[in-house]
């Protein structure tokens, strides 16, 4: 079966759900098991499963990748024995099976979340199909150079007043030297990209979503998947190119400014233009999509 559904519709709801209602509880065994391309996207996911579960006794598990040496050898085997419900990653799912640290053979029901992503990164997807986001006004800000980029962020965040908002970059490098500079501005930010260790991304992820940070700074890791509901605003700095760095990147687009209004909610995307390039990657995602782009001044905040 196959379900595809906007983003922030409830399809998580969905496949927990019914992965909690065919577990047979009596048996402590593997018999629910859902693949998520990112570690940040399992974790988040086991999250909604100990919540739709509270009330029942099933038994989870999450199969990432793990920092801590002492969570390998006979306890990971022991937890895996038992585990009847099993969120994790391709890579660390494959270790599992393969070094027979987790059995297959009660599987009742397997759920690949991002399906579409996950079949991508295999040269296997095909083209992603036009979609439009209703709830998501989309503008853009004209910028002179990379430093007047900046220059406009700083603006923005000083002074309006905004909630959780996520600033997307392109590079690790840009994510940290960004960050640094809105900290040295007087602006709480934290940073999150895959050069982080594990349990570095986890904190950041966890600070964000209680809410104890406001601003997110990151690369493409959090484009797919996860779900902060309070997040009213996304910010492109840097718009999603492909590896050439001259043609627009319609899927990651779409999945960055996704971030925003969940659940039907109103939310606003803004992306930052600064050269030839990033115009016409603007107007091409314009065409693309079918929604209007609409400019907003960088020199009159008035407006």
């Amino acid at each position: 079966m196959i379900g595809q559904s906007q983003s922030g519709t409830g399809k998580t709801a969905a496949f927990v759900l019914t992965m909690l209602s065919r577990i047979d509880y009596d048996l402590k065994a593997p018999q629910a098991l859902c693949l998520t391309p990112s570690r940040e996207l399992a974790r988040q996911i086991m999250v909604e499963v100990r919540k739709m579960g509270k009330y029942t006794p099933v038994i989870t598990a999450e199969a990432i990748r793990v920092s801590d040496a002492k969570t390998s050898g006979k306890s990971r085997h022991e937890e895996f024995a038992e585990a009847q419900l099993i969120v994790g990653t391709p890579g660390t799912v494959y270790d599992l099976l393969k070094r027979k640290v987790m059995e297959r053979k009660h599987m009742k029901i397997f759920v690949l979340d991002e399906a579409d992503n996950m079949l991508d990164q295999q040269g296997l997807g095909d083209q992603i199909e036009e979609l439009s986001v209703k709830t998501i006004k989309q503008f853009y800000m004209d910028c002179k150079n990379e430093e007047h980029k900046f220059e406009v962020l700083d603006d923005l965040y000083t002074l309006l007043t905004i909630g959780q908002s996520i600033i997307f970059v392109q590079k690790r490098e840009t994510a940290d030297k960004i960050a640094k500079r809105m900290t040295d501005k007087g602006h709480k930010v934290i940073n999150l990209h895959g050069g982080l260790s594990t349990g570095e991304r986890d904190e950041v992820m966890d600070g964000f979503r209680k809410g104890s940070a406001k601003v997110l700074i990151t690369t493409n890791v959090l484009s797919r998947g996860i779900d902060v509901l309070q997040v009213n605003l996304v910010i492109n700095y840097d718009i999603p190119m492909d590896v050439t760095g001259r043609s627009p990147d319609f899927e990651t687009y779409l999945h960055r400014i996704g971030r925003t209004g969940r659940f039907g909610r109103t939310g606003v995307s803004i992306n930052f233009v600064h050269d030839a390039v990033s115009w016409e990657i603007v107007q091409a995602i314009q065409k693309h999509f079918q929604r209007e782009i609409v400019k907003v001044p960088t020199d009159d905040w008035e407006i």
